[in-house]
């Protein structure tokens, strides 16, 4: 049991590191985290569906099509269980977030499986390219919250003040 899960740790991070390089043209060191407490079980599948989600939601973003990017975007409802959409004046703040840089490229940073309700993916945008010695920082961070409903992947929004970001069991 110990090596299939290892055999699946070792895959799925291969997944990620080709996708990241896919991206940005360079290998960056990526997380993945897929220490998953009883009752979830993921899947290489399943990190290759959420890479394949986030390298499509990117896509737009570098592509500077913030309205596709956003229609990626969901938020989540814990009583019913169910996805909804994001509420207008947080979508509102998250197309000018998205949309106040053009970032030069895209970075993942980590994807951390813990509960299907409670995922993580962040990923940096690229504001300029540095010359050796340039100090200046060129990143912003931001992260996205897959979720598994009924077997199948979505992204939802990210905020400090909804229930997902509220209750993640990830360290902070």
């Amino acid at each position: 049991m110990m090596y299939k899960k290892s055999v699946l740790a070792i895959i799925a991070c291969m997944v990620l590191l080709f996708a990241a390089c896919g991206n940005s043209g360079k290998s960056e060191d990526v997380l993945i985290d897929d220490s998953q407490p009883a009752g979830m079980t993921a899947t290489n599948e399943d990190t290759t569906r959420v890479l394949s989600l986030v390298n499509e939601f990117l896509g737009h973003l570098k592509n500077h099509q913030i309205d596709s990017a956003m229609a990626m975007l969901h938020s989540y409802d814990f009583e019913t269980n169910s996805l909804i959409d994001v509420p207008a004046d947080i979508a509102k703040k998250q197309r000018m977030s998205l949309g106040a840089f053009r970032p030069v490229d895209f970075e993942l940073d980590h994807l951390i499986f813990v509960t299907e309700t409670d995922c993580e993916v962040k990923y940096s945008a690229i504001l300029f390219h540095k010359e050796p010695g340039d100090n200046r920082p060129n990143k912003m961070s931001y992260v996205v919250k897959p979720i598994r409903i009924d077997g199948e992947w979505y992204l939802t929004l990210a905020d400090r003040a909804d229930d997902i970001t509220m209750n993640s069991e990830i360290p902070k």
